[in-house]
C-alpha cells in the first residue's frame, strides 16, 4: 500500500511539472522561428513568413504578440487565429519551438512616466515614410491646413515621430494638422520633416497663394448673391456676412464652384434684409462690401464756348451791369434744354447774340464807361458815322459864317 501511495504521488509531480512545459514547448517563437515553422501557423503562406522575417529584421525582436499586426498582410483577423499559438519568449524559455536550443529574448521596458506607469519599449525605425499631399492653391488671408502622415518603411504608422513645417515665408509651426494664413500673393515652397529619434524624413509641396476671386453681385429681397470669379473651388467655411441687423457664420463645408454664383436667403441665414453688407475673412479682414465703398469718379469741368467772332472781325457783346463780362451769358441761364445748342453771331437789330429760339439775352442802355474793345466797336458802328457827319456839317457852317 505505501508503495502505491508513493507511485501515484510520483506521477501526479510528473504530470504537474511536464504537463505546462510541453504545452509551452508548442508555441512559436515568432522573434527565432524560421520560414518553414511560421508557415505552421494557420493563415501564414511563405509570402507572410517572408515578412515576419524581414520585419523583425529591420526592427528588432517583437516586443509583445499584438506586434505582429505592425508587418504588412497581417491583420486583426489573421491575429485571432494565430494569437494562441505564439509567443515572443522569456528567460525561462526552455526551446525555440523548433527543436534546437534555448533562446532567450530579453523585453525591456522603458522608465516610468510621470504618472507611475511604465510603457513598452519600441525600437526606432530604420526608416520613415512622410506623406503630406499634393500641390495646392490657396487664397490670401484664408487658413489652409495641413496634415502629416508618418509611417515606418514597413507600412505601420508611426504615432511617436515629430513633424517640423516650414511654410516658405519664415514661418513655421509643430504638429501633425497645422494651419496657416498667407498674407502675400506668391509661390512658396512649403517642407516639412518628420523625426524620429535619429531617423529623419522630408517631403515638400508647392502651394500658390492668390487673391480673393469672390464678389458680391446683388443684395435684393430675397438674400444676398456670391460670385465666384476664380478658376478653383473656393472654401467659405468660417467667413463671416455683417450687416446692419446681424452676423452669419458660413459652415465649414460650404464651397463655391469656379465661375459660380449662388444666393444666399435671408431666411437660411437668418437675418432681417439689410442693403449694405460686409463679407469678411474668418480672420476678420474685410474681403468685399456691398454697395462699394470706391470714391466717386471725378466729373470734367464744363468746357466754356469759344469766343463770338464773325468771317470779318472780332465782335464785342456788352452785357448788362452785374454781369462778369468773362463769362458768356449761356452759362448763366436756367435752360439746360437750350445749352446744347450753337450761339449765333450779334444781330444788328439788339447787338448780342441769341441763344436758340426761345432764349435771349435782355438790351443794356449805351453804357456810360467802356472797355478799349467796346470803344472799338461803337466807332465801327452807325452811331458813330452819325455823330461825326453831324460834327463834320457843323464845322462847315461855321466856316461859312
Amino acid at each position: 500500500m505505501r508503495s502505491q501511495a508513493c507511485m501515484r504521488l510520483s506521477a501526479l509531480a510528473f504530470i504537474l511539472l511536464f504537463v505546462p512545459a510541453l504545452a509551452y514547448a508548442a508555441l512559436i517563437n515568432i522573434n527565432t522561428a524560421d520560414s518553414a515553422l511560421l508557415q505552421t501557423l494557420p493563415g501564414i503562406g511563405p509570402s507572410k513568413a517572408t515578412a515576419i522575417i524581414d520585419y523583425r529584421t529591420q526592427h528588432g525582436p517583437f516586443a509583445q504578440i499584438q506586434d505582429i499586426q505592425n508587418v504588412s498582410g497581417i491583420g486583426p483577423a489573421t491575429f485571432a487565429n494565430i494569437q494562441a499559438l505564439i509567443t515572443v519568449g522569456d528567460s525561462s524559455s526552455p526551446s525555440n519551438g523548433s527543436g534546437g536550443s534555448a533562446t532567450t529574448t530579453t523585453v525591456t521596458t522603458s522608465p516610468s512616466t510621470p504618472g507611475g506607469s511604465a510603457g513598452t519599449y519600441v525600437p526606432p525605425p530604420s526608416a520613415l515614410i512622410l506623406d503630406i499631399g499634393t500641390d495646392r492653391v490657396a487664397t490670401l488671408e484664408v487658413p489652409i491646413p495641413f496634415s502629416a502622415v508618418v509611417k515606418t518603411k514597413g507600412g505601420a504608422p508611426d504615432p511617436t515621430a515629430e513633424v517640423l513645417w516650414s511654410f516658405g515665408d519664415g514661418s513655421s509651426a509643430t504638429g501633425r494638422r497645422v494651419e496657416k494664413t498667407y498674407h502675400h500673393a506668391g509661390t512658396y515652397l512649403v517642407v516639412a520633416r518628420a523625426r524620429d529619434d535619429e531617423v529623419v524624413a522630408q517631403a515638400d509641396i508647392t502651394l500658390t497663394a492668390r487673391p480673393t476671386t469672390i464678389a458680391i453681385t446683388s443684395v435684393s429681397a430675397d438674400g444676398i448673391t456670391i460670385e465666384n470669379r476664380g478658376t478653383e473651388r473656393l472654401d467659405l467655411s468660417g467667413w463671416r456676412l455683417l450687416s446692419s441687423t446681424g452676423t452669419f457664420r458660413f459652415p465649414d463645408g460650404t464651397l463655391l464652384l469656379p465661375e459660380s454664383r449662388v444666393l444666399f436667403s435671408w431666411a437660411v441665414m437668418n437675418l432681417p434684409v439689410s442693403l449694405a453688407v460686409t463679407l469678411v475673412f474668418p480672420d476678420g479682414m474685410t474681403a468685399v462690401q456691398y454697395p462699394s465703398l470706391l470714391p466717386p469718379t471725378p466729373v470734367a469741368p464744363t468746357q466754356l464756348p469759344p469766343p463770338l467772332a464773325s468771317s470779318q472781325e472780332e465782335q464785342t457783346v456788352d452785357y448788362p451791369s452785374g454781369y462778369d463780362e468773362a463769362t458768356p451769358a449761356i452759362t448763366r441761364t436756367n435752360a439746360p434744354a437750350n445749352a446744347g445748342q450753337a450761339i449765333g453771331a450779334p444781330t444788328p437789330a439788339n447787338g448780342l447774340a441769341g441763344v436758340g429760339a426761345s432764349a435771349s439775352v435782355p438790351r443794356d442802355p449805351i453804357p456810360t464807361t467802356r472797355s478799349p474793345r467796346s470803344l472799338l466797336a461803337f466807332m465801327h458802328s452807325g452811331w458813330a458815322l452819325g455823330l461825326l457827319g453831324a460834327i463834320a456839317l457843323a464845322g462847315g457852317a461855321i466856316m461859312i459864317l
